[in-house]
C-alpha cells in the first residue's frame, strides 16, 4: 500500500498532466484558429516587431510566472498563421528570458518562510541564475535577430522535417472541433490555457514525491565536475520540463552554502537548454515543421554557447562570479538589477 502511495500516484498525475498538456495545445491551436481574423488586430498592435515580441513574451512569462506556457503559446499562434517565423524566435528567447524570474520569486518564498537572513541573500541563486540566462540568451537573441533580418534561417530545414501523424485528422482532432463548437472558440481559448496551467502544477505535483534529498545527495559528488554537472542539469530540467523543480531543489542548499556559485554555474547552463523540451514537445504535437525547425535552432545555438563557456576551464564561472557580487554586494546595484529586469523587456515593447 505504501509503495502504491509513493510511486503510483506520482505516476498516475504525471500521466494526468500529460494528457491534460496535449489536449490544451491541440484545443488552444483549434480555438486560435476560429479566432484568427480578431486576434490578428489586436496581435499586431502588442507586437509590432520582433523586439516588441521578445519584451511581451517577457512581461507576460512575469505575470504567469511559467515561462513554458508562453513559449507553449506563441508556438500555437504561429501554428494559426498569427506570428511570423521571426517573431516565433523572439517570443521563445523572451519567455526564457522571463522564466529567470521564477527563480527569484522562489527565494522570496524561502526568505518569508525563514527571515534568518536578507532578501538579497534569500535571492542570491535566482540572481546567479538571471545573469547566467542573460548571458547566453542576449548573444542568441541578436545573433539569431540579426540572421531572421538578412534572411530566414530556417527556411532551408523546414521541408527535411517529417511529418508525425500527432496533428493529422483523427478522432482527436473531431473531439477538440466538437469542444470548440460546443464551448464557443473565446471558452475554448480560455479552458485550453488553464489545461497548460493545470499540466504544469500536476507536473510538479508528481514531482513534488521525488525524494529531493536523496537527488541532492546524487548531485553532490558531480560538483567539482563541470561537464558532468552541466550533463545532469540538462537532462533533469529536459524530463521534468520544469526549471521551478531542476533549479528550484537547490534553492535553500545554496542559501545555507551547501554549494558554492562555481559549483552551480555548469547546472544552470545545461538547464537552460533542457527547458526548452516542452516547447519542442508542442510542436510535435501541432506537426509544425516551422515550430520544431525554430526551437531546434534556438536549442542547438545555446546549447552551443554552453559547451564554449564550460570549456573555458572556469573563466565564464569566474566572470559570473564577479557579476554576481557585484550585483549582491551593493544594495543599490541589487536594486538596479531588479529594477531591469522590468524596465528593459518594457523598453523593448515600446521600440518595438
Amino acid at each position: 500500500m505504501d509503495l502504491r502511495r509513493v510511486v503510483g500516484w506520482p505516476l498516475v498525475t504525471a500521466v494526468v498532466a500529460a494528457a491534460c498538456f496535449f489536449l490544451g495545445i491541440r484545443l488552444l491551436s483549434t480555438a486560435t484558429g476560429v479566432l484568427a481574423p480578431g486576434i490578428e488586430p489586436v496581435l499586431g498592435r502588442a507586437i509590432r516587431g520582433d523586439l516588441s515580441a521578445v519584451g511581451t513574451s517577457w512581461l507576460v512569462s512575469y505575470a504567469v510566472l511559467n515561462g513554458s506556457v508562453v513559449a507553449a503559446v506563441s508556438v500555437t499562434l504561429t501554428h494559426s498563421g498569427l506570428l511570423g517565423v521571426s517573431e516565433l524566435f523572439a517570443a521563445i528567447v523572451g519567455s526564457r528570458l522571463g522564466a529567470s524570474g521564477v527563480v527569484i520569486v522562489l527565494g522570496v518564498f524561502e526568505y518569508v518562510q525563514k527571515e534568518s537572513y536578507s532578501l538579497r541573500d534569500a535571492t542570491s541563486l535566482g540572481v546567479l541564475s538571471a545573469i547566467v540566462t542573460f548571458a547566453l540568451f542576449v548573444p542568441v537573441t541578436a545573433g539569431g535577430l540579426l540572421g531572421y533580418w538578412l534572411g530566414d534561417p530556417t527556411a532551408a530545414f523546414v521541408g527535411a522535417v517529417p511529418s508525425f501523424g500527432i496533428g493529422q485528422d483523427g478522432p482527436v482532432t473531431t473531439a477538440v472541433e466538437a469542444l470548440v463548437a460546443l464551448l464557443g472558440p473565446h471558452l475554448g481559448a480560455l479552458v485550453a490555457v488553464a489545461l497548460l496551467f493545470g499540466s504544469f502544477r500536476l507536473f510538479d505535483r508528481a514531482l513534488s514525491a521525488v525524494e529531493t534529498d536523496r537527488f541532492r545527495e546524487a548531485v553532490v559528488p558531480l560538483a567539482r565536475r563541470p561537464w558532468a554537472t552541466m550533463l545532469v542539469g540538462f537532462v533533469l530540467t529536459s524530463v521534468t520540463t520544469s526549471v521551478a523543480f531542476s533549479v528550484g531543489v537547490f534553492v535553500p542548499l545554496y542559501n545555507r552554502d551547501f554549494f558554492e556559485r562555481d559549483e552551480l554555474v555548469p547546472y544552470l547552463l545545461g538547464a537552460n537548454v533542457g527547458t526548452m523540451s516542452d516547447t519542442l514537445l508542442v510542436a510535435v504535437v501541432l506537426d509544425s515543421a516551422v515550430g520544431v525547425v525554430t526551437v531546434v535552432l534556438v536549442m542547438a545555438t545555446t546549447g552551443l554557447l554552453v559547451v564554449l563557456f564550460v570549456a573555458t576551464g572556469g573563466r565564464f564561472t569566474s566572470l559570473v562570479e564577479a557579476a554576481d557580487e557585484r550585483v549582491r554586494g551593493d544594495p543599490r546595484t541589487y536594486a538596479w538589477f531588479v529594477a531591469g529586469l522590468v524596465l528593459l523587456p518594457v523598453l523593448l515593447v515600446l521600440v518595438g
